[in-house]
C-alpha cells in the first residue's frame, strides 16, 4: 500500500470518529417549568420555558416542538405549569399568522420529556 492510500485510510477512521462526538456536542440541554404554549400554523408549538439552567437561572427561553421531535410517553408541552427537559439544536420558525405576516424563532427541540398534564 502506498503512502497516499495509507493516508487516505487514515483521514476516513480520523473523520468517522470524530464526526458523531462532533454533532452530539451541538446538542444544548434545557429544562424547567413551561410558561406558556402557542400553537402555530405549521403544526409546531411554540414554548416559552422558564429556565433552570445553572449559569442562567430564571430567565424565560424559547423553544418550538415539531412533529419530528422525539418525544416522550407524556406528550409534548400543552400546559403552562409543565415540567420540561430536553435537548434543542438549530433555531426554527414558528407561523403564528400569514396575513399580516408573524414569524417567531426558537430552538428546535430534539428530543423532550414532559411531566403529566395539569
Amino acid at each position: 500500500m502506498n503512502k497516499f492510500a495509507r493516508m487516505w485510510v487514515l483521514g476516513v477512521l480520523l473523520f468517522s470518529i470524530l464526526v458523531p462526538t462532533t454533532a452530539s456536542a451541538a446538542l444544548i440541554s434545557f429544562g424547567g417549568r413551561v410558561i406558556a404554549t402557542l400553537p402555530c400554523l405549521n403544526g409546531a408549538i411554540y414554548t416559552s420555558v422558564f429556565s433552570a439552567r445553572g449559569a442562567t437561572p430564571g430567565l424565560t427561553e424559547f423553544y418550538v416542538w415539531t412533529p419530528a421531535t422525539l418525544t416522550f410517553v407524556a406528550g409534548p408541552p400543552r400546559n403552562p405549569g409543565q415540567q420540561i427537559l430536553g435537548t434543542a439544536d438549530v433555531p426554527y420558525p414558528c407561523v403564528i399568522s400569514v396575513k399580516p405576516p408573524i414569524v417567531l424563532y426558537g430552538l428546535r427541540m430534539f428530543m423532550v420529556g414532559t411531566s403529566g398534564a395539569f
